[in-house]
């Protein structure tokens, strides 16, 4: 029900619920911390989701049915770790990352990412990032933005369709 969320809720797992829909009231839990809405099948994300929670930094929205995120995800400024995995991602070009100043964790496996989609906005993020996860995706080379992500502790590439690595990967 939607008079549960209010400004002192810090924790909302909904993971494995069949949820359709996100939430509805979600947006009045300002003091939400972490949102885990996992293995679900959420299609969409209603643009005022993302408003109030501006502290959240733990999102995981993985194992849904999203095809694009709403332009207000930027104003998660706050946010340290996202998980979009095993989401149709293919046509969204994930415009929101640049905003996401805090980012250190980003999990993109499965989200149909390729050469033309990949957003190239990571270089932002070159200082902070610390694991990148584009596995299981149609890359057919190492991202250039990736050689800049100087912070980068943990990066996986696995099951793409990588055939040579660029000599800047001594970065």
């Amino acid at each position: 029900p939607p008079e549960i969320f209010h400004p002192e809720f810090n924790v909302l797992d909904l993971q494995c619920n069949k949820l359709r829909a996100m939430p509805q009231g979600l947006e009045e839990a300002t003091g939400l911390l972490v949102l885990n809405l996992a293995h679900n099948q959420i299609s969409e994300i209603a643009p005022q989701t993302f408003v109030n929670p501006c502290d959240l930094i733990h999102l995981d929205l993985s194992n849904n049915a999203l095809e694009t995120l709403p332009a207000q995800m930027r104003r998660l400024g706050n946010l340290k770790v996202m998980n979009l995995s095993n989401n149709p991602l293919g046509f969204a070009q994930l415009r929101q990352l640049p905003s996401l100043v805090a980012l250190k964790e980003l999990y993109l496996s499965n989200t149909q990412r390729t050469s033309a989609n990949l957003p190239q906005s990571l270089e932002v993020l070159a200082g902070t990032i610390e694991i990148i996860d584009l596995s299981k995706n149609e890359l057919t080379s190492v991202p250039e933005c990736l050689y800049e992500c100087t912070a980068l502790k943990r990066l996986n590439l696995s099951e793409n369709k990588i055939g040579e690595i660029h000599l800047q990967i001594d970065k």
